[in-house]
């Protein structure tokens, strides 16, 4: 039999830490997706908890990659089911450094039912537009993941039947930007 000795060497990497900082309010914030932006800064895509008219409501902004200091940000709350609903972002397109889509679900406080939603929101903080999808014809959606080609809109979601032992599956929608 043959011992072997391991030598565990611990690297300090205070010296390496360019930058760190913290994001949100006072309540829960979550990261869903995080990409590099056109101008060479990064996106970042949540919800917030601290911010927005629902809780939780949709959260997007941008810092810089240099400095880590916040750019811009925007919160985007769907009252499909008023005040009391609950805006979760699934996915996030740049389409340009002023227009980003979101898209994502939208459901009532206690998620009984919920819909697909997507909207294209400016770093200046208005939303350009949103449409929200009617649930009745395809079931609950959740999961919603975006792609964007020229003026075509994909979304991808997953529906689920009015119980919890319904089958689910998935809904392919092609839209035009407005």
């Amino acid at each position: 039999m043959v011992l072997y000795d391991i030598t565990v060497k611990k690297i300090s990497f205070d010296n390496r830490l360019l930058w760190e900082k913290k994001y949100g309010g006072t309540a829960d914030e979550y990261v869903i997706q995080i990409s590099s932006s056109a101008n060479k800064n990064w996106n970042l895509l949540g919800y917030s908890s601290s911010f927005g008219l629902t809780k939780p409501s949709a959260w997007l902004f941008q810092v810089d990659a240099q400095t880590g200091a916040m750019v811009w940000q925007v919160v985007y709350s769907n009252l499909r089911y008023g005040t009391s609903g609950v805006t979760y972002p699934r996915s996030l397109y740049e389409k340009s450094v002023d227009a980003y889509y979101i898209a994502g679900s939208v459901a009532d406080y206690y998620v009984t039912t919920s819909s697909a939603f997507i909207a294209k929101l400016r770093p200046a903080g208005q939303t350009s537009w949103e449409y929200t999808f009617d649930n009745a014809k395809y079931g609950r959606r959740a999961g919603v993941k975006i792609f964007v080609y020229g003026r075509d809109i994909y979304l991808f979601s997953i529906k689920t039947g009015p119980t919890p032992n319904s089958p689910s599956g998935i809904v392919f929608t092609k839209i035009q930007e407005i």
